[in-house]
């Protein structure tokens, strides 16, 4: 028996545990499975949950640390900032509508100075909605 990836989906949208019928899948992270308690196991006779998925595989110490070079050296790099503004221009160009359906807003920070002070808008896609306002006088 394996965990299906729409199973993993499910669960990473609604939570644990995965409900289908009268089958109940938990998902954990680790290298232990958690254990149950409840009333139907005794409360005091903890069951150990089984690996269902070898695909899922823990992030042991080892791992961790055989990658953290690599992790630094990618951060230094500015491979990072290059993708988020390839990413952000090619965002750009799609309708609003698009861009929603993939869980992603166009967003800006609008500022314009008036007689009342520096207005904040927070522009969202097509919809600005005022911050607040930073006054510019000086007290001193």
């Amino acid at each position: 028996m394996t965990a299906s990836n729409s199973t993993i989906l499910r669960a990473k949208e609604s939570g644990n545990p995965v409900i289908d019928g009268n089958e109940v899948t938990f998902i954990w992270e680790g290298n232990s499975a958690p254990q149950l308690l409840s009333d139907w196991a005794g409360w005091d006779k903890p069951r150990a949950f089984k690996r269902i998925s070898p695909r899922l595989m823990p992030a042991t110490e080892a791992l961790t640390s055989a990658l953290e070079p690599l992790r630094l050296r990618y951060l230094d790099s500015p491979l990072p900032a290059w993708l988020r503004a390839a990413g952000e221009a090619l965002l750009a160009v799609l309708p609003a509508s698009v861009r929603r359906q993939l869980g992603a807003r166009y967003r800006r920070l609008l500022l314009r100075l008036d007689d009342q002070g520096l207005q904040l808008q927070a522009l969202i896609d097509d919809q600005a909605t005022a911050i607040g306002v930073v006054p510019v006088d000086d007290p001193d």
